[in-house]
């Protein structure tokens, strides 16, 4: 089962993975993108899976795949 958090914006509970929240069609709803790009751009990919391990508690398979997406 996929671990739930707020959405930054409407405060309705999201899945981790969700990339537009399914309440309020917000983009981002975690903000993680926000965080990670930039880690991204200067070449540190390891430290932003690191960072979405670490904010999202969902496993390194799943975060390498998402920071992956962002390239």
């Amino acid at each position: 089962m996929d671990k739930l958090t707020a959405c930054r914006f409407c405060q309705k509970e999201v899945g981790y993975e969700l990339r537009t929240c399914r309440h309020c069609g917000e983009k981002d709803p975690l903000g993680l993108e926000e965080e990670i790009r930039p880690l991204i751009a200067k070449g540190q990919r390891i430290e932003a899976v690191r960072r979405v391990v670490e904010l999202t508690k969902v496993g390194l398979k799943r975060s390498k795949d998402y920071v992956d997406s962002l390239s």
